[in-house]
This record gives C-alpha cells, sequence and structure tokens, in this order.
C-alpha cells in the first residue's frame, strides 16, 4: 500500500484557479488549473460568480487525484491563497448576495471622495499604509451601501475570495493579515480591524472576518465540504494568504532581496522588520504571511494583462513573443505606457489611460509587442527606485511568475534595471506557497524550502542605452501624468 503522503496548495488567480500537490519533501507532484471568466458588462465594471471559484476547486482537486494515481486519504492537509482584495457579500448561511467584486473594479470613484470628505489621504495612509484608491473593498463597499441597498441589508459578512473557499470548506468565516491589509479598513499597526475607519463609514466590525496568521489554522473541511470535494472529512485547512505574499515568501523575498512577480499584474516586494510608512504615500505596506513581519509592495496593476489584451487585438500567441523578441531590437522612438486600468505605484492616477507614443507607418507587431515588454520593465524599475529611496540599496533580485519563463524578457529585464538577476525556477510559485504554508502549520516544515533558480547576468552596454531609454520614457510619462492630454 502506498503510504505517501501530501499536501495540496489552492490559488485562486483573477482569470485561473489552480492546484498543486506536494509531497513532504516540498516537491511539486501535480499541478491543475481552470480558467475562470471574469465578466465587464460596462467600462470599469469587473465581477464574477462565487460559485465558480467553489466549481473549479472541485474539478482540479479530481483531476489531480485521478492524474496522480493517489488516494484521497493521502492528501493531508490543505493551504490556501489567492488574488487580493477581490470580495463577494453573503448571507448567515454563506449564501452568496451579490457577485464578486474583483481588484480590477473601478466603479467606486465617487466614494472616493466620500472617503477624503472623512479622512486626509495621509490619515487612511498611516492607518492602512495604502493610499485612498478605488480598488481597494472599502471604496466598493460604499458602493454597493448606496446601490444595492437590499443585497447591503442582508450581508452577514464580506469575504475576499479566499475567505470564501474558506467558509465553503470549513463553515467559517476566516480572513488572513495580507489579504485584510489590502481593505483600507485595516490598521497596519495595530493589525487588527481600524475602530476609526468602519466608525467614520458607519459600518459594523462584526461585518468583516476574524483575522488570523497565514500558518494558522482555518478548521477542518467538513463532511459536507469533504464529500463535495472528493476528500476525506477533517483535513486542516490553513488560513494562507494573498497570492502575491504567498509568492514573494515561495520565491524567497528578504530585506534588501526584491521579488518581481510577471503575472497579470506585478507586484514588487521587498520584506520589512517593522511597518514603515512611505511619506510620501508612493509603495503601500503589507502585513506578510510570517507573524511580525511586512513589506513594502509596489504594483504594475496591467502587467501581463496587457500582453494578453495585444494577443487579442494583434492576433499571436505566448509561443510567438520570445520569437519576436529575439529578432527586434531596442525601441528607441516607440514608448508604451501599460496603464490600461490607471497607473498603480508610485504615482496612483486611476484614472491615467494606456498610451503608445511614437507609432509611423513603419511600426509594426513586433514593435509594439517589444514596447509593450519594455513599458511594464520601466515601470518595474521605477517601483524599485521609489524603494531605494525609503531603505536603500537592493542586494537581489528575484524573477518569477508566468512572464518569467520567457528568457528575452529576462535579460530585458536585467538589462533594464542594470542589475544581475535570479530567475525563480519554483513552479506555480503561489500555489506553491499555499501548499507549504499548510506543511508549516502541520508542523512538516520548519522553514522555506527555496527551490532552485538561475542567474541572469545584464549586459553592460545595453544597459547603458536601456537607461537612456527609460529617462525619455520617464520624462513623457511625467507629462502625461501630470495632465498633458487632458
Amino acid at each position: 500500500m502506498n503510504k505517501r503522503k501530501f499536501l495540496m496548495g489552492i490559488d485562486i488567480g483573477t482569470t485561473k484557479l489552480k492546484a498543486a500537490l506536494l509531497d513532504y519533501n516540498c516537491k511539486i507532484i501535480a499541478v491543475e488549473g481552470m480558467d475562470l471568466t471574469l465578466k465587464s458588462p460596462s467600462p470599469g465594471i469587473a465581477e464574477i460568480d462565487p460559485e465558480l471559484w467553489w466549481k473549479a476547486t472541485k474539478k482540479i482537486i479530481g483531476n489531480i487525484i485521478r492524474k496522480s494515481s493517489i488516494t484521497p486519504q493521502q492528501i493531508t492537509g490543505i493551504g490556501l491563497s489567492s488574488q487580493g482584495i477581490s470580495f463577494t457579500l453573503v448571507d448567515e448561511k454563506g449564501r452568496v448576495l451579490y457577485p464578486a467584486i474583483s481588484w480590477l473594479d473601478t466603479r467606486a470613484k465617487n466614494e472616493v471622495d466620500f472617503i477624503r470628505a472623512k479622512f486626509t489621504d495621509k490619515t487612511i495612509y498611516h492607518i492602512t499604509g495604502k493610499r485612498i484608491n478605488p480598488c481597494y473593498v472599502l471604496p466598493k463597499i460604499l458602493w454597493l451601501k448606496r446601490n444595492q441597498k437590499d443585497a447591503f441589508k442582508k450581508t452577514y459578512k464580506f469575504l475576499m475570495s479566499k475567505d470564501y473557499l474558506i467558509f465553503k470548506m470549513t463553515g467559517n468565516f476566516i480572513t488572513d493579515h495580507t489579504l485584510a491589509g489590502g481593505t483600507l479598513l485595516y490598521d497596519i499597526k495595530k493589525t487588527d480591524w481600524s475602530d476609526d475607519v468602519l466608525k467614520a463609514f458607519s459600518l459594523p466590525e462584526g461585518l468583516l472576518p476574524e483575522i488570523k496568521w497565514s500558518t494558522e489554522s482555518a478548521g477542518s473541511l467538513t463532511t459536507s465540504a469533504a464529500s463535495y470535494l472528493g476528500l476525506v472529512p477533517g483535513i486542516p485547512v490553513t488560513v494562507g494568504g494573498q497570492d502575491q505574499k504567498c509568492a514573494a515568501f515561495a520565491a524567497g523575498v528578504g530585506k534588501k532581496r526584491v521579488t518581481i512577480s510577471l503575472g497579470t499584474a506585478s507586484a514588487i516586494t521587498v520584506l520589512l522588520s517593522k511597518p514603515l510608512i512611505d511619506r510620501r504615500q508612493r509603495i503601500p505596506t503589507f502585513p506578510f504571511v510570517i507573524k511580525d513581519r511586512w513589506v513594502f509592495e509596489g504594483v504594475v496593476t496591467t502587467s501581463c494583462a496587457n500582453i494578453e489584451w495585444l494577443k487579442g487585438i494583434l492576433g499571436f500567441e505566448d509561443k510567438d513573443i520570445e520569437d519576436y523578441l529575439s529578432k527586434s531590437s531596442l525601441m528607441e522612438g516607440l514608448f508604451f505606457y501599460p496603464h490600461l486600468q490607471g497607473s498603480g505605484s508610485p504615482h496612483w492616477n486611476s484614472a491615467q489611460k494606456g498610451i503608445i507614443y511614437g507609432l509611423n507607418l513603419s511600426i509594426s507587431k513586433t514593435d509594439i509587442i517589444r514596447s509593450a515588454i519594455e513599458g511594464i520593465t520601466f515601470e518595474i524599475r521605477e517601483n524599485i527606485e521609489t524603494i531605494e529611496t525609503i531603505i536603500g540599496k537592493i542586494k537581489d533580485v528575484i524573477l518569477f511568475g508566468g512572464g518569467s519563463k520567457n528568457r528575452q524578457w529576462q535579460k530585458i529585464i536585467a538589462n533594464v534595471l542594470g542589475k544581475d538577476i535570479i530567475v525563480s525556477e519554483t513552479p506555480e510559485t503561489a500555489v506553491y506557497g499555499a501548499g507549504i504554508l499548510a506543511g508549516l502549520n502541520l508542523g512538516i516544515y520548519n522553514s522555506v524550502p527555496l527551490g532552485e533558480d538561475r542567474v541572469i547576468k545584464y549586459n553592460r552596454l545595453l544597459s547603458r542605452e536601456y537607461n537612456l531609454l527609460y529617462k525619455r520614457y520617464r520624462k513623457i510619462e511625467e507629462y502625461l501624468l501630470n495632465g498633458g492630454l487632458s
């Protein structure tokens, strides 16, 4: 009889739900995923039916068990990861009252003004470590309170995506500090819901779930959930964390050691020993998946989302990108500003639009693709430079995520940053991190087992050329951000 035991990591992404099976030696045995479809009936709206998360979880767990030829009894723990600040509202029995609102949704722009009538930007930033922005949960809750009054009155809890899975699995209403930290409702220094913010908007704390640390237990798999998922009742479920934090954790983030994710969005993350507050409100501070640790996390709001958009417009596949990049050179006059959902850090301009600057009749599809890759990378560089103004020089740069598999993009990042970079060879980093958190909760691991990685060296000549291009890119962007086309 096969006595091997395994852990299951589950990650709810923006457009995909994944699960990974890990053995007790931290080796990934199998990974499965299922696409999720966001609905956008009008500009600024991005929603999804939370039941799709639950159905996808059932399907991919079944696929993993079948393809791995294991029994449900061999799975001893589940860890969870999810996109940040996407949430739904449920009644006392956990029934969904309104579609889940994605972090990409920007409907709550008027509510931002309402928040500013109660708090200054500086005050909110010092409480929460975040700027006031429509992407966060608080403005959207206020939008629901004004525009979906019946659903709001019936609401028992607001649950983010991972929290919803925790409820479906355990019957408990629990979130974690990394997700709570992205709501504008969380006191970064008190590490709890903010009494001042809740009181200002007449929001009872009871509407929000209990907060636990990412390595703590969320409960055990109920009999009904186990029956639905094809698993064994009583399996411990670990709270887990926000996907970017789980991924940075698994990739080896540290002090002076920044991680860059290349996913739908890009997070630029560095570990802190205390919750630092950027006086200029450029880089947000979050709690980390480990208790008493925090992170600075810059964000390029739409990173690979730009590439997905271009794939639909220009008609190419992921497999084509590396070939296009290898056959093109630095785009000296073409700049792609990747702000398809507004600009993230360090400028935080939700009204900013994506722009391709420098088009002429000789520009090809390949040129546009390369300029998009370079534009995303320039935004990453600006975030790292901003972080360095606060904590000093970054020593190491670690790259991971779907886009990091592109060898040509790896070289562009190294050359734009003017640094040798480490490319994490750990596959599916967020879902892997979720599995590791489950192992830490159960005492199977006592540290993060880092995978293999590769070093990509930068080219000094190309780096100097990119430095000149970056300065031109930034000069034009400053003009655009200051209303140059308004």
